[in-house]
């Protein structure tokens, strides 16, 4: 099974930083603590939108349209996170393929 690395979740990260914050500098060092709720609301929703659409391809290097990838998120995980390393750490590490709806 095919993942997406360390990188490609940093860039899905950042795009979706974009839907609601403006940064410079590193953005894994980038923190919540102005981030109101509404804007962590929109912030989590467009990170699972394009978790969902990044393309997945199966262990032969093949793309499947049947699967996608995913990641459990909720208010309570969100809040758990500091910087943005934070964010981009639990989704390496609980990134999942399931099958497209």
């Amino acid at each position: 099974m095919s993942t997406l690395n360390r990188e490609q979740i940093k860039s899905i990260v950042t795009e979706a930083l974009r839907s609601v914050a403006d940064f410079n500098g590193d953005i894994e060092n980038f923190t919540f603590e102005h981030f109101q709720e509404y804007s962590k609301q929109v912030f989590t929703n467009k990170l699972v939108e394009l978790i969902n659409a990044a393309p997945f391809y199966n262990y032969l290097g093949v793309l499947d349209s049947t699967q996608c990838y995913r990641v459990v998120l909720s208010n309570s995980i969100v809040n758990s996170w500091v910087t943005l390393e934070d964010c981009i750490n639990y989704i390496e590490e609980n990134i999942a393929v399931g099958p497209r709806e």
